[in-house]
């Protein structure tokens, strides 16, 4: 199964932080962010497993006039150009079941003048199943299990807030 996805989004009157002098920012009105990209899929099943890659590129910029006129033609905080997964999942056909994901977000701003960039990171999130019977199953599962640090903002003093860290879940699942 391919799937190729393009799109185009123009968001009147968004609202950012724009910088206003060093430490300061304020939530202003923008003009517009444009958007437009591409986003790839492509999935195969090999054996009893369903094997699915995906990529999508996102050229992002902000329209901006008045106080925020330096944000003009800026690519927006936030918005990563390339992201994309690699995913190992099985059919769900019998009793034991398990997904292995890896996940990768491309470099981004985190204030409007590029002055802060967060890295690009790759992260492995995975899980197991057992259908115990048509109503329980018993799961278990991981996210970010290399804990890499996946940063989620930078302060001006250059403290890095990280997204979620190592996570791990086990649980019972009813279905009724």
């Amino acid at each position: 199964k391919l799937s190729v996805t393009l799109f185009a989004n123009h968001l009147s009157n968004a609202i950012a932080n724009v910088t206003l002098a060093p430490n300061l920012n304020q939530r202003r009105n923008l003009d517009a962010i444009d958007s437009k990209g591409i986003e790839l899929s492509a999935e195969q099943r090999v054996g009893p497993a369903i094997l699915r890659a995906t990529w999508a590129f996102t050229d992002a910029k902000v329209d901006a006039s008045g106080t925020a006129a330096v944000l003009d033609g800026r690519r927006p905080a936030q918005i990563a150009r390339h992201s994309g997964s690699l995913s190992l999942r099985d059919n769900g056909r019998g009793p034991f079941g398990g997904f292995a994901t890896l996940r990768y977000m491309g470099k981004q701003n985190e204030d409007d003048l590029g002055a802060l960039v967060l890295d690009d990171a790759l992260t492995l999130d995975a899980g197991l199943s057992w259908r115990v019977s048509q109503a329980i199953s018993i799961e278990a599962r991981g996210e970010n299990l290399f804990d890499t640090l996946v940063p989620a903002a930078i302060s001006s003093a250059g403290i890095v807030e990280r997204a979620t860290p190592r996570t791990l879940w086990a649980g019972v699942r009813l279905t009724f």
